[in-house]
C-alpha cells in the first residue's frame, strides 16, 4: 500500500511538471480555424533593415530576391518581412505577399524572404521582423513571445517594397496597410521571347535596371535586344 501511494505521488508530480511547460494558446479558436488550412503560428526573428539578402533563404537563384529585385538588404521591404515554413532556397514561394490577421483584428502584410521551422499545431509558421510581430500581436504577443493568426496570399502591391513575381503583379513601394502600391500592376505573364533574354535586371525597379552586357532591361526584368526588351509597350528602361 505504501509503495502504491508513493508511485501515485510520483505520477502526480511528473504530470504537474510537464503541465508547467505546456505552450499556452492566446487564441483558443485557432484549432477550429486550422481545419480551414490557413492557421499560422507567429514568432519573431531579429531581422533589421541592414540584414543582407545573402543570409536569407531567398537570396540568389532564379527565385532569389537579389536576382529578381536587385535588393542587397531587407531595407526596401522592412519591417514587413518574414521567414515562412513553406519555402526553402530558391523556392517559388520566395517573395509571396501574405496578409496575416490576428484574433485581435490587427493585420500586417509581409513578404516571404526566409525559411523557418514548421510547427505541429498550425499550418504555417511565420517568423517575422520584431516590429511587424509587435504591430500584429501587441503587448500580449510580446509577453508570450508567440501567437496565432490566420493568413492568406494577396497581391504583391499590398506588401511594402514587393516587386511581384514573374507570373504575377508587381507591387512597387506600396504601404503595408492598404491595397494601393507604387508599382505596376500587370497580371499577365512575360512574353515568351522576353524570357529568352541574356539575363535579369532590376536594381530595385523592374524595367528600370541596367543589364551587365549593355542590352535593354524590359518591364519584366529580363535583359535582351528584342523588341520586347527595348521598345514599344513591352520594352523597358535604360541600358
Amino acid at each position: 500500500m505504501k509503495v502504491t501511494s508513493t508511485f501515485m505521488l510520483v505520477l502526480i508530480t511528473l504530470s504537474a511538471a510537464r503541465g508547467s511547460n505546456v505552450r499556452t494558446d492566446p487564441d483558443p479558436n485557432h484549432l477550429r480555424r486550422r481545419r480551414l488550412g490557413n492557421t499560422a503560428y507567429i514568432t519573431y526573428h531579429m531581422y533589421d533593415p541592414s540584414t543582407s539578402t545573402n543570409v536569407v533563404s531567398c537570396s540568389d537563384g532564379t527565385h532569389g530576391l537579389r536576382t529578381r529585385w536587385g535588393y542587397d538588404t531587407l531595407s526596401p521591404m522592412y519591417p514587413y518581412v518574414s521567414a515562412v515554413s513553406n519555402l526553402h532556397w530558391n523556392s517559388p514561394n520566395c517573395g509571396i505577399c501574405y496578409r496575416v490577421t490576428a484574433s485581435n483584428g490587427n493585420a500586417v502584410h509581409v513578404t516571404a524572404i526566409d525559411q523557418c521551422g514548421a510547427t505541429s499545431d498550425a499550418d504555417v509558421h511565420f517568423d517575422m521582423a520584431p516590429e511587424a510581430f509587435d504591430e500584429l500581436l501587441g503587448l500580449d504577443g510580446y509577453l508570450r513571445g508567440h501567437g496565432y493568426a490566420t493568413f492568406e496570399e494577396v497581391d504583391p502591391s499590398n506588401c511594402k517594397g514587393n516587386l511581384g513575381t514573374s507570373s504575377g503583379s508587381s507591387g512597387g513601394g506600396g504601404s503595408n496597410g492598404g491595397d494601393s502600391g507604387g508599382g505596376s500592376t500587370s497580371t499577365t505573364n512575360p512574353p515568351q521571347e522576353d524570357a529568352t533574354g541574356t539575363g535579369t535586371c532590376g536594381g530595385g525597379n523592374v524595367g528600370d535596371g541596367i543589364c551587365p552586357d549593355g542590352s535593354c532591361c524590359s518591364v519584366w526584368g529580363w535583359c535582351g535586344n528584342l523588341a520586347s526588351h527595348c521598345g514599344g509597350t513591352e520594352g523597358g528602361g535604360g541600358t
